[in-house]
């Protein structure tokens, strides 16, 4: 539908009724006029979409090591502090969640506040503790009014350097993490996840394991979560972001107050967590499940590869011709694709839900559709535009705009990443995606896991050609694994 129709559609009758409203005015008096006559006959095509450029930032580094980087931004007299630790998942080894837990438990009190005290105080200052943990940072934030800027971030400070861990509350913490891993254990997409790890990260590695055992969670104590704390949280693993309208000097005061005696710590050890090829189709029983929930995978280059912005134009073009698939023939309704970047490697990942009785007919388009992609090129036309106003309205919002800044400094990349995001888009041509599938998205570096009625499904699954030379395992209800033979 062209716009002029939709406002037309939209502007006519609001016209009229406001004509009727007006003094003297009636339907008989109003000239005969053709739909869409005020409008102008044509309508030039928008310019090329601008680029983007960095609030002005800074960043001070302490003696100890730790970085804070002040983001003016915004106009509303407000602050919004965000703490990235260097410590996570990756961090566990074999202790799944563990951090997750400390986050949790450090939450419940600290400097001799209790989590209501804490709470409150926050409260009183128009913000809250918002404390979780990712793949490789824990991160505290708040948010406050301006003027209680400093007195805020010496709060969030004591939760992030002072945690009592109070035993009274442990089993407070350790029930919260408990309820989340068992509703992990019952979603098909957090199953399906769990299984596409075992095969991207090897046995022993951190993220081998997904989902932590009730009896694993059980088995930590105090001393543990002490433990770890002590182990990963110190100044040198350490980035205070401050973001809104601030008065700089009082909230760098107040950090050097907060952080500056705190010791260095020890370094950043974090291992890579490149995924691994794994030639795998991996079928996790759901009797009578009404669809199947596939994830399918890929190994790409890291973020840090010059191949990156290539990678992320094909996911778009790539992505949108799978997903307009599934959408035009019904199959599914929830198609998504994305580049998942992690230390040292990334991957490029399909997941969707599909209606049981067409996942075999969907499975086989979308393995044409990437088959297909790797000989003959993509269409790429508008993509890096939509890409980068994408990326300019995402960073809009202040916790959009820290992520993204935070984002480039986690991964070490180039002061002016953020600056060059979109001429670095635009400079991708059709040959480098292409060239992209040929090599990465190809048959025998695929991980294909799908969580659904296997007696429904699992033969037209097996029979597919562009799986024929996969290893296939299948995972029964009661979550025993068999290698299938063929």
């Amino acid at each position: 539908m062209r716009l002029t129709s939709v406002i037309s559609r939209l502007a006519l009758p609001a016209l009229a009724a406001l004509s009727c409203a007006l003094p003297g005015a009636s339907a008989q008096e109003a000239p005969p006029q053709a739909a869409g006559a005020h409008l102008p006959d044509y309508v030039p095509p928008s310019g090329p979409v601008p680029g983007f450029q960095t609030p002005n930032n800074w960043t001070v580094m302490l003696d100890n090591g730790l970085a804070i980087t002040f983001i003016p931004w915004g106009m509303t007299p407000t602050v919004d502090i965000r703490i990235e630790v260097r410590a996570g998942n990756i961090d566990e080894g074999r202790r799944t969640w563990l951090s997750d837990l400390t986050v949790e438990a450090m939450s419940q009190g600290a400097a001799g506040r209790s989590d209501q005290e804490i709470a409150e105080a926050f409260g009183a200052m128009g913000g809250s503790l918002i404390a979780n943990v990712q793949t490789d940072t824990a991160s505290f934030i708040t948010f406050s009014l301006s003027e209680d800027g400093p007195a805020a971030l010496a709060l969030l400070a004591e939760t992030v350097r002072y945690p009592d861990f109070p035993p009274d509350r442990f089993e407070a913490a350790r029930n919260t993490i408990s309820q989340l891993a068992e509703s992990w254990r019952q979603q098909p997409a957090m199953q399906a996840m769990a299984a596409v790890n075992l095969y991207q990260h090897p046995e022993g590695h951190p993220f081998h394991t997904t989902i932590p055992t009730q009896r694993q969670l059980d088995g930590y104590d105090l001393g543990d979560v002490r433990e770890f704390h002590r182990e990963h949280f110190g100044a040198g693993r350490t980035h205070i972001y401050i973001t809104g309208q601030f008065d700089a000097e009082a909230m760098e005061s107040a950090a050097r107050e907060a952080f500056g005696d705190w010791a260095r710590g020890p370094a950043d050890e974090g291992i890579d967590a490149a995924p691994q090829v794994g030639h795998v189709v991996h079928l996790i029983d759901r009797p009578g499940a009404p669809q199947s929930t596939l994830y399918l995978t890929y190994p790409v280059p890291p973020i840090s590869d010059k191949s990156a912005p290539a990678l992320e134009v094909m996911d778009v073009a790539l992505g949108g011709m799978i997903v307009g698939r599934m959408l035009d023939t019904g199959y599914s309704y929830a198609p998504q694709t994305f580049v998942n970047w992690a230390r040292g490697g990334a991957s490029w990942n399909y997941t969707d839900d599909i209606d049981t009785d067409e996942t075999v007919m969907a499975l086989q388009d979308v393995l044409t559709i990437i088959d297909y992609s790797g000989f003959a090129p993509l269409q790429i036309g508008g993509v890096a535009d939509w890409m980068i106003s994408r990326f300019i309205m995402s960073t809009g919002a202040r916790f959009s705009l820290v992520s993204q800044i935070a984002f480039r400094n986690a991964n070490d990349l180039p002061i002016d990443y953020l600056d060059t995001y979109a001429s670095a888009i635009r400079s991708v041509d059709n040959r480098a995606v292409q060239t992209l599938v040929s090599e990465y998205l190809t048959r025998d570096r695929l991980t294909l896991v799908i969580v659904g009625d296997l007696e429904r499904i699992e033969p037209g699954i097996r029979a597919l050609p562009q799986l024929q030379n996969a290893r296939f395992v299948r995972q029964g209800v009661d979550g025993r694994m068999v290698e299938i033979t063929r």
